[in-house]
């Protein structure tokens, strides 16, 4: 198993939109290899269908050269079928919204510039992202502020806390 920065887009996000945003952003000759499949087969798991049409999926990969000279490939899924897997455990972190929302799911392997490829494109179209999927910290959401800048995220222990306010800390809702 490798490690991987993970983002989920909101929404379905073309593949298109995704490669015009890679080509304008880090390489003008980037390709894709996403495909559309129709499931043709019976859904006996929980989910959520997005939208009227027939049951999909589009997968595949979107190639391209960095701004630093990395060749990558992102991955690239969308299913209008959404398995809300995982649920329960999302919902303890308080991430439900993100499990039963229609998603395009994007991610790099942990590499290089992985984060910042994923947090631009996150940020762009509005999302989550998780930076390392094999570290304690699991997925985030972006925020925009009204000036169109980016809320930036902060991780820090009790200790840290305790020590920025020499004290006993209570964190009021």
């Amino acid at each position: 198993m490798g490690v991987d920065t993970k983002g989920y887009l909101i929404g379905n996000v073309k593949s298109e939109e995704i490669l015009n945003f890679i080509r304008q952003k880090h390489d003008k000759n980037a390709t894709s290899r996403v495909k559309k499949e129709l499931i043709n087969y019976e859904i006996d798991w929980e989910h959520i269908k997005h939208g009227e049409e027939k049951s999909y999926r589009e997968v595949g990969f979107i190639e391209f050269v960095t701004k630093t000279g990395q060749v990558r490939s992102l991955f690239y899924f969308y299913s209008n079928i959404n398995s809300l897997e995982n649920y329960g455990y999302y919902e303890a972190l308080g991430l439900e919204d993100m499990v039963r929302s229609d998603k395009t799911s994007v991610q790099l392997g942990f590499n290089g510039e992985s984060v910042e490829i994923i947090k631009e494109l996150v940020s762009e179209f509005g999302g989550w992202i998780d930076e390392n999927d094999c570290d304690e910290f699991s997925f985030y959401q972006i925020i925009k502020n009204s000036d169109g800048t980016i809320k930036p995220v902060f991780r820090v222990t009790m200790n840290e806390i305790y020590e920025k306010f020499g004290g006993v800390v209570i964190i009021k809702k």
